[in-house]
């Protein structure tokens, strides 16, 4: 028989490499625990049930037309219109001045279903409407729409020829008008009118379905 006999070396070996196991078994051992625990420790989020969901940005609002806040014409742009107070017509209605003046002017348009924005309007495009007007006290009167202002809520009129002027508080004006004009004017202009036109360019200040209303 062969007997093999251990040196005490080989035991020291023997223990070293027992003891080097289990210090390698009692490692992995916590590192499990640890990992586990970790595991256990962890939340996962919960969403808030007031949290509102991202909402895309809303397009950038389009600029509306809008009439500016005051205008006004000057005298000098009001030649094409003086022909109309030279003569001092006595016209009962503002639909006449077609008839009695389409000798002397070309391009003279009556423009119906106005209302003072259409006016505004006009006079922004620097087209001063000729109204007629029943004063109170009596008597009817031509008149050209020369400017506004929102903030004192007046119109200003004139006559080209005799530069005389006049304002008026816009509920003033209103009645007047309504009684004299029955809320026409006329426009007298370099070139003939069309009623496309004419929406062209109030579309640049009023809304296009009031705009539609008016007729040429």
């Amino acid at each position: 028989k062969v007997v093999a006999k251990i040196t005490p070396r080989h035991k020291e070996e023997i223990m070293n490499t027992h003891s080097a196991g289990l210090m390698f078994t009692l490692a992995l051992c916590i590192l499990l625990i640890s990992c586990a625990s970790s595991t256990q420790n962890q939340r996962m989020p919960i969403p808030s049930a007031t949290t509102s969901p991202p909402t895309a940005p809303s397009p950038p609002a389009s600029t509306a037309a809008s009439l500016p806040p005051k205008a006004n014409i000057d005298f000098s742009g009001l030649r094409l219109q003086e022909t109309i107070f030279k003569t001092q017509l006595n016209v009962n209605r503002i639909d006449d001045l077609y008839a009695t003046t389409r000798r002397e002017i070309s391009n003279l348009s009556v423009v119906s279903n106005c209302d003072l924005n259409v006016l505004k309007g006009f006079v922004a495009t620097s087209w001063a409407p000729v109204v007629l007007l029943v004063s109170p006290v009596g008597g009817q009167h031509l008149w050209a729409v020369i400017g506004y202002d929102d903030a004192a809520k007046q119109i200003q009129l004139g006559n080209p020829v005799t530069r005389a002027t006049r304002s008026l508080i816009y509920s003033d004006f209103e009645k007047e008008w309504t009684t004299g004009s029955a809320r026409k004017c006329v426009l007298v202009t370099p070139g003939k009118l069309s009623e496309e036109k004419v929406h062209s360019a109030l579309e640049k200040y009023l809304p296009s379905a009031q705009v539609a209303q008016v007729g040429v």
